[in-house]
């Protein structure tokens, strides 16, 4: 799936300026310059092709007695999208991003500080 500016705008949307109102996803349409039903189908899209894992609240992991730490691998690039595929794969993994020409970073929250 091609990353054009116009999924950008809506992936930087949905991670970093989701609205909390009764239509967000008309909200993010009228900021990006597109419809809803487009905002809707790209998202679906974005899903199932695996670029979004999830929409949702993040909850205080600490105040529900869990840990998480950052962790950092060096990945050759052409295998970054098989490595986060399996990183994205994991239910504890809450997000994982590519640092650098290829470094793969993954958050993991967990029970107990082992």
């Amino acid at each position: 799936m091609e990353l054009n500016d116009k999924r950008r705008a809506l992936l930087m949307e949905l991670q970093y300026n989701f609205p909390i109102t009764r239509r967000p996803f008309l909200d993010i349409a009228r900021r990006i310059g597109e419809d809803e039903d487009w905002v809707l189908d790209e998202t679906r899209n974005l899903m199932s092709n695996g670029l979004i894992k999830r929409i949702g609240a993040i909850v205080n992991y600490r105040s529900r007695g869990l840990v998480s730490a950052l962790i950092g691998v060096n990945v050759p690039s052409e295998l970054i999208d098989d490595v986060a595929r399996a990183i994205n794969s994991d239910p504890q993994v809450s997000h994982n991003f590519v640092r650098g020409a290829c470094q793969v970073q993954r958050v993991v929250r967990y029970e107990g500080q082992e």
